[in-house]
C-alpha cells in the first residue's frame, strides 16, 4: 500500500468502555452498558459478542455519544489494502519505560518495505534500548538493637 492510513466509511463494531459516567435515557443503551460491564469491564469488545446484536447496534450509539464507550474507527489504506492496529500499554517510570501489556514482538523477517530510514540521528535514537539495565541492588540494612 501507500503507507497512508485514513478513516473508512462504515459502522465501527469494535468498542471499549471508558470510565466516564452518563445518564443513559434509552433502555437498550442501559441494557448494553450493563452487559458490557459484566462481561468485558474496560476491555475492547465487538458488537457480535453481545447477546442481541440488533439491540447492541442501536444502544451503542447513545453510549458513544455520551462518551461511555470509545469506538475504534475503521482504518484502511488509500488503496483499500489491509491495515493492522496494535495497541500497547506502557508505564513511564524514573527507571525507564516498562511494557505492561500488548501483542508479542513483531517478526520483522515477515515484513517487507520499500521505505528506508536514512537520517543518522533517527537511526541512533532507534538503536537505543527502551529500558535501562539496572543491576541488582544490594539491600544491606542493618538492624539496630
Amino acid at each position: 500500500g501507500s503507507g497512508k492510513c485514513k478513516a473508512l466509511d462504515g459502522r465501527a463494531t469494535l468498542h471499549r468502555r471508558t470510565t466516564q459516567t452518563y445518564g443513559l435515557k434509552r433502555p437498550t443503551s442501559r441494557k448494553i452498558l450493563s452487559e458490557v460491564q459484566k462481561k468485558f469491564g474496560t476491555f475492547p469488545f465487538s458488537l457480535r459478542q453481545l447477546e442481541d446484536e440488533r439491540d447492541a447496534k442501536s444502544g451503542v450509539v447513545e453510549c458513544v455519544r455520551g462518551n461511555v464507550f470509545r469506538q475504534y474507527e475503521l482504518v484502511g489504506d488509500k488503496d483499500n489494502a489491509p491495515v493492522a492496529r496494535l495497541l500497547t500499554t506502557i508505564a513511564i517510570t524514573k527507571n525507564g519505560i516498562t511494557k505492561l501489556g500488548g501483542p508479542p514482538a513483531l517478526d520483522l523477517s515477515k515484513v517487507k518495505s520499500d521505505k528506508k530510514i536514512t537520517d543518522e540521528e533517527i537511526l541512533k535514537i532507534l538503536e537505543q534500548p527502551l529500558a535501562r539495565n539496572t543491576g541488582k541492588k544490594s539491600k544491606s540494612k542493618k538492624k539496630k538493637k
